[in-house]
């Protein structure tokens, strides 16, 4: 029997049936009469009569009758037997599977046995004479089983995205909510180097690997300078001596770049303490974007995954809609026009109102909608330049209420007169609250039909909170500056600084190795790296509408480093408190070194972090033991630090700079000088790989920050 050449399918027999005759009595013993009168033969009877150890060793015709007829009789009736169903004919040594083409059943008498018999019409006679009547075992009643597809081991990243079906609902333009694990690797070899991308706490810029050693993978691997396909990835692996270079992610959180042959690495699954990883995806709005083959669906996204994923842990849900926060408030009467009245205003009842991202020179739109005498009139920035006939309004923010200001009858119409003729409906509610967690909603304030539970799958972005009087002084100069058009550099910088809900950015230009391009680093009013979502497609969208086309720009978010250090801290006790100038110090640091306060690519000195310190009153000397960026400083030894000072009654107040000797004595090690400088790297381009290495902001770990008084 030979495996099928195309489109193979697999069944389970679940019963075992027998031949008709495999219980028959054996011959040899039975009485001559007997034998006699099975024997139709004429010489084998005469032989037989003559001499009884002539009758033969076996049955007459004790095999399957006639074979070219196709039919075999089973032992018993087989109801499940059906035509159309598949059987199995197996000895020892021999095997074939035969189609059934009828099922009947009858009565047979034969080999001193009496009984229903299934007979079966078979496909073929091929081999049928050589089954024996008692060596042979017939398997029935087959269950097809549904072939599962061959596991791809390709990490799931780029443009296409494999579903294990059919579904024909997805559309071109779909938003798809994507989550899952990134994909690692496992060492095979040792002697191997990962590159870290930035000194580590220690300064070191290499890391040792060993064999065992598993890591994430941080971006598409390369080979020869371009990125591999997955498939492509499982190929170049195979072929173990291709130098694959690797983006990785190592247990510390350290990222780096790792040269390897495909002998000295595998593809490993990822982790149970994995973090999860989540985006939302836009199926691409070309003709191929949703192509159905056979049993999969195969998508097109618009932009390529964040992430590599190892692919057994993703889920996709595409019952995904676009929410933005705040309650809806709907037809409040604001109250009555009056058409004798210059410049009518209206207080919205419900503050605040929410504002929402939008591409505008301003980057947000109000959700306020007003109808006067159920007209919906137009909402302006201004009523500068109207006509008396420009049925139009503006918005006033006073103390976080909201105002609806209506025209004078010469730079905009007034409203007519009536009762409680104008009508509003908007939303409140703004702010960093509403920047949940992914996973965080869970509750239906009003559950339409068919909906049974919802959730966020990917953190709410792009809040911020109402803007503050230190905010409009910092950017109506950046608006004006621009005057909603981008020429140089320093107007993409402040473009991008004065759009709503962007918290810093920085425009450098980049060299690519065959022209410049733009790239601005921006982070969300709340702090985090700018990320997809409305608030970065607004963005783009209003720096493409107000700059020059021609130039390639770059938006991207940051990379977050935090650093922290240790201080001994001479107090001038007992005129001050220790726990409240520590206190103050600790206040002065978290002010100094807020987001607020640090720009992308500044580096943190040791000079800044003694002043900083020093500003603070009751506070005589500072004493740096250690300053780090992502790793914890090693606490001082107490005892060590006591010991190494001499005795003193007063100090004066200035900067104590230990000796290296006493240093190492508070840090434990002989290296224990504190570097003079952090260093923090600006968004660059690699020319060799084409990737774009994100800036890098230093931020203050309180957690990682030791403060301990001085003993004098």
């Amino acid at each position: 029997m030979a495996p099928a050449a195309q489109r193979p399918r697999a069944y389970v027999f679940r019963a075992r049936a027998a031949l008709f005759g495999h219980n028959a009595p054996d011959w040899r013993p039975l009485a001559q009469d007997t034998k006699l009168a099975y024997l139709t033969d004429p010489v084998a009877r005469e032989k037989c009569a003559a001499r009884p150890p002539d009758c033969g060793a076996q049955w007459p015709e004790f095999f399957i009758k006639n074979p070219a007829g196709r039919a075999i009789d089973l032992d018993r009736a087989y109801p499940k037997v059906l035509p159309g169903s598949w059987l199995i004919l197996q000895m020892p040594h021999y095997v074939e599977l035969y189609q059934v083409m009828s099922v009947t059943t009858a009565s047979r008498t034969d080999y001193l046995l009496t009984g229903q018999v299934t007979r079966v019409g078979l496909d073929t006679d091929l081999g049928l004479a050589s089954f024996g009547l008692r060596e042979t075992v017939v398997f029935i009643e087959p269950e097809e089983l549904m072939l599962a597809e061959k596991p791809i081991a390709d990490p799931l990243y780029g443009h296409e995205i494999v579903l294990d079906g059919v579904y024909p609902d997805l559309a071109r333009g779909q938003p798809l909510a994507l989550s899952g694990k990134r994909q690692r690797v496992r060492l095979l070899g040792d002697d191997l180097i990962l590159a870290l991308d930035a000194p580590d706490g220690t300064g070191a810029s290499v890391r040792a690997l060993k064999a065992g050693d598993t890591l994430q993978i941080l971006a598409p691997p390369t080979f020869g300078g371009k990125p591999l396909l997955p498939a492509e990835l499982t190929a170049r692996l195979a072929a173990l001596t291709d130098s694959i270079a690797w983006r990785l992610i190592d247990r510390d959180g350290a990222t780096g770049a790792l040269s390897a042959n495909g002998d000295q690495v595998a593809l490993a699954p990822a982790e149970e303490a994995d973090e999860v990883v989540q985006e939302v995806v836009f199926i691409d709005d070309s003709a191929l974007a949703v192509r159905v083959d056979r049993e999969d669906t195969f998508l097109l996204v618009e932009d390529p995954l964040t992430a590599c994923y190892d692919r057994a842990t993703v889920t996709l849900n595409a019952n995904t809609v676009h929410a933005t926060h705040g309650q809806t408030v709907a037809n409040e009467a604001l109250g009555s026009g009056d058409a004798g009245k210059a410049n009518q205003r209206f207080w919205l009842k419900k503050p605040p109102l929410t504002y929402v991202s939008a591409a505008t020179a301003t980057g947000a739109r109000s959700t306020l909608s007003l109808r006067v005498n159920a007209v919906q009139w137009q909402e302006l920035p201004s009523l500068y330049g109207l006509t008396p006939q420009d049925q139009a309004y503006t918005i006033r923010i006073e103390d976080g209420r909201a105002a609806v200001l209506f025209g004078d009858g010469i730079q905009g119409a007034r409203p007519p007169s009536g009762f409680e003729n104008i009508v509003a409906t908007y939303r409140t509610g703004a702010g960093p609250e509403g920047e949940v967690r992914a996973g965080q909603l869970s509750l239906l304030q009003t559950r339409p039909l068919g909906i049974r539970e919802v959730t966020n799958p990917v953190a709410a972005t792009g809040a911020a909170p109402a803007e503050r009087m230190e905010d409009a002084r910092k950017n109506a100069p950046n608006t004006v500056l621009t005057l909603d058009r981008i020429v140089s550099l320093r107007d993409y910088e402040d473009f991008a600084r004065s759009f709503r809900g962007i918290g810093k950015a920085r425009a450098d230009r980049l060299w690519t190795g065959q022209d410049f391009l733009i790239h601005i680093t921006a982070a969300t009013a709340s702090g985090g790296p700018l990320a997809a979502g409305d608030l970065y497609d607004h963005l783009v969208a209003a720096i493409d509408a107000a700059r020059d086309p021609l130039e390639r720009l770059v938006v991207s978010g940051y990379t977050p480093v935090a650093f922290g250090f240790e201080a001994s801290i001479l107090i001038d006790s007992p005129r001050y408190l220790a726990e409240d100038v520590l206190a103050d110090v600790r206040a002065r640091l978290a002010e100094t070194f807020a987001f607020e306060a640090r720009g992308f690519g500044q580096p943190v000195t040791l000079a800044e972090i003694v002043t900083a310190i020093q500003e603070v009153t009751g506070v005589v000397a500072v004493d740096m033991v250690s300053l780090a960026r992502d790793a914890a400083a090693a606490p001082a030894d107490r005892a060590a630090a006591d010991a190494g000072r001499p005795p003193s009654r007063s100090v004066d107040k200035r900067l104590i700079m230990p000796s290296p000797h006493r240093r190492a004595m508070l840090a434990g090690r002989a290296d224990a000088e504190p570097p003079a400088l952090l260093p923090a790297r600006a968004a660059t381009f690699d020319i060799r790989t084409g990737v774009i290495s994100l800036a890098e902001l230093l931020l203050l770990d309180p957690a990682r920050v030791t403060l301990q008084e001085m003993s004098v």
